[in-house]
């Protein structure tokens, strides 16, 4: 797991994972503090992971979002295709919905 942090005037405002399973880096949850969002830190988070791919000799980068979100449009302005697929779940499992 290798572990960013976007920084200003030494504070930390945002952060992001990726790991790497050969070729692929699988880029991971990304967050802003809500007071610094909308200032680039996700941007500057995700080119950098490409950069550190690239170097670690990764030729496939992938990540997911909820449709629609800005996490989505920050990936698809870094380069990533987007991709919709049908929600996957487990036999039996539940639709999402519970009831007290």
């Amino acid at each position: 797991m290798h572990r960013f942090l976007a920084a200003a005037r030494g504070k930390a405002i945002g952060a992001a994972a990726m790991t790497i399973h050969e070729e692929v880096a699988v880029f991971g949850g990304a967050s802003t503090l809500p007071e610094f969002r909308g200032r680039g830190a996700q941007t500057r988070l995700l080119r950098h992971r490409l950069r550190v791919a690239a170097a670690s000799g990764c030729t496939w980068a992938v990540a997911t979002a909820r449709p629609d979100s800005v996490s989505a449009a920050n990936l698809g302005r870094a380069g990533f295709g987007l991709h919709r697929r049908p929600v996957w779940r487990a036999p039996g499992a539940s639709h999402g919905h519970s009831r007290a």
